[in-house]
């Protein structure tokens, strides 16, 4: 789902073909998890427990959310918003990480 995510936002810039290369030069330093049972499984239960609560979360979200929490021991993220809301979940936000590397250098 992230790199469907990554090309999609390719896929809108104005320099497509530039950003695709970035993107697959950096797929290649890291592992790409394929869903599994056990993200599935828990994909429903997170979409069937904000349906309860009456939050709405877009699939992609959801799914990214619950492969975080199967498998990862965070998700790096810029939409801290949308997965604050899940509390199995330890966020990092590179875009302000990166906007204060920024800062800091200037």
């Amino acid at each position: 789902m992230t790199v469907g995510e990554l090309f999609y936002g390719s896929e809108k810039s104005t320099n497509k073909e530039h950003n695709n290369l970035l993107i697959e030069k950096f797929l290649i330093t890291v592992d790409v998890i394929n869903t599994d049972f056990e993200i599935m499984k828990l994909f429903g239960e997170l979409k069937g427990n904000l349906e309860r609560q009456g939050e709405l979360l877009p699939d992609a979200d959801i799914l990214i959310a619950s492969t975080a929490m199967a498998k990862c021991d965070k998700l790096i993220t810029g939409n801290v918003e949308h997965f604050k809301r899940f509390e199995h979940i330890k966020l990092e936000n590179w875009i302000r990480l990166s906007l204060i590397q920024v800062v800091g250098w200037l």
